[in-house]
């Protein structure tokens, strides 16, 4: 049998994923009406990385879980992570989303809403009949993902909570605490945890969690870099400035502000104040400022570290644990993330 490629296997597990998902929504929306339906299918049919049923693959099938649960559950945790987008869109009235109108905009806001507590309430289905999980694996599972889902929420709370306060008073503990909940619990940590419960290898828990922390907050910190940086958005399609016209509170805005003096210094802490338009032009203006003001590299060195130490992690307590080509396939996912922050 031929040994297949890190990208070569990732890019088969990605069209796994979407192909899986697809079907589950064709199956389990018939009855409702078809704009719900529609709606439902829309984030998942625009594509993505799927980084996180990748990293559930790996972690599961490296030690030794079956592959199709391996990617039936990481279908599940795909469809829940364009869930939350969709809900992320709607609470920050964003503009685009994969290159497209957010979802609230083509659908109305109301309708959005609707759609997206239809996909939660199938959600429990999914996972007790679609992924193929023995009963003994089922509780587990569940548990896991409702924990990494409130987690998640739990992050998403601190972020709307720092909309009524000003940028001077964000920094990197507010930031890393966000990153940590909101970012990590499910992006890294959750499906990580998932793969080795499904392998029966939950007493690499501690490790999967020091791993798994490190590699979420340097997966925030290079997305927030690359909304900035990139000519087409960040890491999850976002329009270029989306993120500033929100005036959402970054590492990045915070260590720009610190670097700036005068009037630059006051026209930034305007354009973050809390509650005020923020016209294109100045949002354009706020991404140039703060790329002179070098946060990005800061950020970028930070990020690097981050993903070192994940890295350490993994070779020292996890990879030892599984078997090949997923102990090639792990590294190489982990060097991509920190050959991007150098």
């Amino acid at each position: 049998m031929t040994r297949l490629s890190f990208h070569a296997y990732a890019a088969a597990a990605r069209a796994e994923t979407f192909a899986v998902m697809q079907g589950w929504l064709r199956e389990e929306t018939l009855g409702l009406p078809a704009v719900m339906r529609t709606c439902m299918a829309d984030y998942p049919a625009r594509g993505g990385k799927a980084l996180r049923p990748l990293l559930l693959r790996l972690f599961g099938e490296g030690l030794g879980a079956s592959p199709e649960r391996c990617a039936r559950l990481g279908a599940a945790c795909e469809l829940f992570e364009n869930w939350a987008l969709a809900c992320d869109d709607i609470m920050d009235d964003s503009l685009l989303r994969r290159g497209k109108p957010a979802i609230h905009r083509l659908y109305g806001r109301e309708t959005a809403m609707n759609s997206m507590a239809a996909l939660t309430a199938i959600m429990p289905r999914l996972l007790y009949r679609s992924c193929g999980l023995p009963p003994r694996l089922y509780g587990p599972v569940l548990e896991q993902f409702y924990d990494s889902t409130l987690e998640a929420l739990g992050g998403q709370h601190l972020e709307l909570s720092w909309r009524a306060r000003p940028l001077a008073e964000f920094g990197a503990r507010a930031y890393f605490a966000i990153a940590s909940a909101k970012t990590a619990s499910y992006t890294t940590v959750g499906t990580a945890r998932l793969g080795a419960i499904l392998a029966g290898r939950r007493d690499l828990f501690p490790a999967v969690d020091r791993f798994g922390l490190a590699l979420g907050k340097a997966f925030q910190l290079m997305d927030d870099i690359l909304d900035v940086e990139s000519e087409g958005g960040g890491a999850f399609g976002k329009a270029l400035g989306n993120d500033l016209l929100e005036g959402k509170k970054t590492l990045l805005a915070a260590l720009a502000l610190k670097k700036m003096k005068g009037a630059e210094r006051r026209r930034f802490e305007v354009f973050y104040e809390p509650g005020r338009a923020r016209p294109r032009k100045e949002a354009l203006w706020a991404r140039e400022a703060i790329l002179r003001s070098g946060a990005a590299a800061a950020c970028r060195r930070r990020a690097a570290e981050l993903s070192g130490e994940a890295l350490s992690v993994l070779r020292a307590d996890l990879v030892p644990a599984m078997k090949e080509p997923f102990r090639e396939y792990i590294l190489g996912f982990v060097m991509l993330l920190k050959e991007r922050a150098a």
